[in-house]
């Protein structure tokens, strides 16, 4: 389960952010202030609401997951200049498919990246 490898995690999903602070590792802790994780975290995470589950059941999304995940871009494109939607994690593409969401490019970094060794590869 992801809380075994990060423990930090419980804490967050508590809602006990300063706590997660506190038990980063101090490099991290000497380039972001508490009250600067804070902040982030809270803004990040409370629009996800309760957290169901940590696990991957049978390869499939919760649909509470990709309404959280919408919710969380949705919010970033009202609020900042938005060019393009980065899926950089593995799990993302299997969220959000397509070529777009609400006008702008999804980028699939692992297709991207697959792609541009095989080019290589090919070259």
């Amino acid at each position: 389960m992801v809380t075994e490898l990060i423990p930090e995690l419980d804490l967050v999903d508590a809602g006990r952010y300063g706590e997660s602070w506190k038990q980063a590792a101090s490099l991290f802790q000497e380039k972001v202030p508490a009250a600067q994780w804070e902040r982030a975290v809270r803004s990040a995470r409370e629009p996800l609401g309760k957290v169901e589950s940590r696990k991957l059941v049978n390869a499939q999304f919760v649909e509470s997951t990709r309404a959280g995940i919408l919710r969380v871009i949705d919010r970033l494109i009202d609020s900042r200049n938005v060019d393009a939607i980065i899926l950089g994690g593995t799990e993302l593409p299997l969220l959000l498919s397509g070529d777009d969401y609400r006008g702008l490019p999804l980028l699939d970094t692992t297709a991207i990246h697959v792609v541009a060794v095989v080019e290589r590869l090919l070259a």
